[in-house]
This record gives structure tokens, C-alpha cells and sequence, in this order.
């Protein structure tokens, strides 16, 4: 999904697209969130998101310890150092903390769930979501 939105509403400045880590209230699903900012800071979100989603377990499987976390940074090509000292001083923690509360706010609890204009839009299919788009850009 998010590749044809990028292709069709997003590269050509139509759609602004504000992403947010939905953690699930446990220290794996956060771990794997602080660690994905990290890797942002190396501009390599994307490639990290992409493998945490290749290397999830089932939930009651340990998916992302430290160890598995840093492990995920070097297939990435991260820089390990630089990643293991920003996991280490949890430089996102209350950035990931925020997320987790604006999306109880919003009661939040699957994903992906998009908002557009303000609305919240569960996730269907990209049709449903491009006529959603194609509707607020009419507007």
C-alpha cells in the first residue's frame, strides 16, 4: 500500500503523509519502535521498518529483544555504534511515548489505520483508501 500511495499521491506533493509508530503497551513493541528512530537518524527508516515487519514472531515469541533489535541494524547496514549508543541512551523514548498516547487518545488499536482531513479511516483496501484520498482532494 504504502508504495503506490507514495507513487500516486505523495511524489507528486497531492498527499502529505505523517507516519506514527503504533506500539501495543509492551517493551517489545516499543523496543522495536525507539529502534526504528534510530535508524531514522542514519535515514534509513524504511529499510529497518521493512525487516522489524520481516522479522516478527508470533506474540507469544520473543521478536525484538536488544539483541535481535541491533541484530536487524546490521543487516540494515547501520551504523552499530552509532545505533547501539542512541538504543542505549533511549534518545526517542518520549518521542515513542507520545505516539502511544496520542493513539489512545484516538482509541487506536489496529494497523494501519489512516486519518485523512481529521477522519479516521481503518484500512480496507488501497481502492477504499484511494477513494477516500481522491474524495478530500475534491473537497
Amino acid at each position: 500500500m504504502l508504495p503506490q500511495l507514495l507513487e500516486d499521491y505523495i511524489m507528486p506533493g497531492q498527499v502529505l503523509l505523517e507516519y506514527r509508530d503504533l506500539t501495543f503497551d509492551n517493551e517489545e513493541s516499543t523496543r522495536a519502535a525507539e529502534a526504528a528512530a534510530c535508524a531514522n537518524e542514519q535515514g534509513q527508516f524504511w529499510a529497518y521498518h521493512e525487516q522489524l515487519f520481516l522479522h516478527q514472531r508470533p506474540s507469544d515469541v520473543e521478536s525484538f529483544s536488544d539483541e535481535q533489535v541491533r541484530e536487524i541494524a546490521g543487516e540494515v547496514g547501520l551504523d552499530r555504534e552509532a545505533f547501539d549508543t542512541c538504543l542505549v541512551e533511549g534518545r526517542f523514548a518520549d518521542e515513542i511515548a507520545a505516539m502511544q498516547a496520542e493513539a489512545r487518545e484516538l482509541e487506536l488499536d489496529s494497523t494501519p489505520t489512516l486519518v485523512i482531513n481529521g477522519e479516521i479511516v481503518p484500512f480496507e483496501s488501497y481502492d477504499q483508501i484511494r477513494a477516500r484520498i481522491d474524495a478530500a482532494l475534491d473537497e
